[in-house]
This record gives structure tokens, sequence and C-alpha cells, in this order.
């Protein structure tokens, strides 16, 4: 009878120290659950501000890509002005010496990449992600700046401010802010600007030097769009 009253004890203080495992056991993995839904909702947040982040270096692109095409619209509407017969000057040319100087501006976004980096960039836990996203802030935008605002090409008004100060009235280089401003410039001699060697130079390195940028533009997008994408699925992932 001992013996049978000890085994029941004893089977009896077993389930007691196996339901208290089991019950901490399940305290573990609700902690573990909870824990691991809060952090995928911080990943989701600061996916979400990358994202928008980079819809507002993408706008900014877009800008500066219409820019870009408005000078090369400007390129081909002087060189047909200079080639036309008895034309003569008038105001409105003036826009078109504008879109062909314009130099633009190029300023990333990139408050929310701070804020990751601050926090850890491994809180993104997806690797390759990681990378990416890494690349495009520290390496590719950087470059695209680079060559917009120091490309020694694309520095339109340092290399030719003396030709159009010599030989075009009322021409200024100024920013209003980030904008340039604009004056109505004009050619002193109108005639002689239109059989000008220098200046068919100048229209074509302004020509070259914009198809040059928005090549690099053109691949910008695409990393761009290729990133938000990669931002939607792990999104979508961690949602799952």
């Amino acid at each position: 009878m001992a013996g049978t009253s000890l085994k029941i004890n004893l089977l009896a203080f077993s389930l007691e120290i196996l339901s208290v495992l089991i019950g901490i056991s399940i305290v573990f993995g609700i902690n573990n659950f909870l824990e691991e839904n809060k952090r995928a909702a911080q990943e989701i947040a600061t996916l979400r501000q990358l994202k928008a982040a980079l819809q507002s270096d993408k706008t900014t692109i877009e800008n500066n890509i219409k820019a870009h095409q408005k000078g090369l619209g400007a390129y081909n509407a002087l060189n047909y002005y200079m080639e036309v017969v008895d034309y003569s000057f008038n105001d409105s040319m003036s826009v078109f010496f504008n879109e062909l100087l314009t130099e633009q501006m190029l300023s990333c976004n990139s408050g929310a990449f701070e804020a990751a980096k601050s926090a850890g960039l491994d809180q993104i836990t997806n690797e390759q992600l990681r990378s990416q996203i890494a690349n495009y802030y520290v390496h590719d935008f950087t470059e695209l700046e680079k060559f917009e605002e120091s490309y020694y090409p694309l520095q339109f008004h340092q290399r030719f401010s003396s030709y159009f100060g010599r030989n075009f009235t009322n021409y200024k280089y100024a920013f209003d802010g980030e904008n340039m401003v604009k004056f109505t410039i004009s050619p002193k001699e109108f005639y002689r600007f239109r059989r000008d060697d220098e200046l068919r130079y100048i229209l074509e390195e302004v020509y070259f030097g914009r198809k040059f940028i928005l090549k690099k533009y053109a691949a910008m997008s695409k990393k761009v769009e290729n990133l938000e994408t990669s931002i939607d699925n792990e999104i979508n992932t961690l949602q799952e």
C-alpha cells in the first residue's frame, strides 16, 4: 500500500511539475509572439517611412528629368532659329535661353534612412533588402547628386558665363533659394549671334551634357522603382 501511495504521489508531483513547465512555455511563447509582432510592426513602420521618402525622391527626379528635357527642347529651338532666314529676335526667345542654361539642384530625402540607421539597420531583417536600401542612399543617389551639382560639363553658367556676359543683355546668374532666377536675356547683335561658332559649340556642349545626365536619371528611376517594389513585397510578407 505504501509503495502504491508513493507512486501516486510521485505521479501527481510529476504532473504538477509538467503543468508548471507547460505554463511557463506557453507564457514564453506568448511573450515571443507579442515581441515578434511588435518587432514586425516597427519594421513595417520603418519600411513605410522609407517608401514615403522614396516617393519624394521620385518626384524630385521626375521634375529634374522634365527640366533637362526642356533644355534639349531649347537646344532644338535655338538651332532652328539660327537657321531660319530673315527671322528677327523677340523676347520670347529668352525662354529658350533660360531653359537652355538652367542648372538643376538635387537633394535626397534621407531623413527616414538616417533615422533607420540611428535605430540600427538590422531592424530590417531581409538582408538583401537592407543592402539594397543602403546602396541607394550611400552610393546611388550620392553619385547622381555629384553628377548633377559638380560634374563640370553640366555647370553651364560656370563654363559659359563669360560668353553670355559679353554678348547678351541682362545676363545674370542668381538663385532664389534653390530656384534659379530667370532673366530676359537677349543677344546684343542677333545676326552675328546666328553666325557665331562659339554659340554653336555651347549649344552642342549643353546638348551632350543633358543627354548624359538624362541617362543617369533613367537608371536612377529604375532603381527607385525596383526598391519600391522590394519594400512593398517585404511589407506584404511581414503582414502575412
